[in-house]
């Protein structure tokens, strides 16, 4: 008689957490997509802003180079 109730404990104990191991599965990967997702957007955050960064400074560049060339100029007239 107790072996019967230990069936029916024994599968109605297994199938809720079968269910509960699969969401907790499905959340897993939801977060996993969302890390990955926030991951990639940072990285393309730090590469516009590397972009960003080498126009500044190479305009700066152009900015000296013009000033060189022009104080040159006239300290060769």
């Amino acid at each position: 008689m107790q072996e019967p109730m230990k069936q029916i404990h024994t599968t109605n104990a297994v199938l809720p957490n079968d269910r509960s191991r699969e969401l907790h599965l499905i959340n897993e990967a939801l977060a996993r997509a969302q890390m990955d997702q926030q991951l990639r957007e940072a990285e393309l955050q730090r590469r516009a802003y590397h972009v960003r960064m080498a126009r500044k400074m190479r305009r700066r560049a152009e900015v000296a180079s013009m000033r060189a060339r022009r104080a040159l100029a006239i300290a060769v007239m």
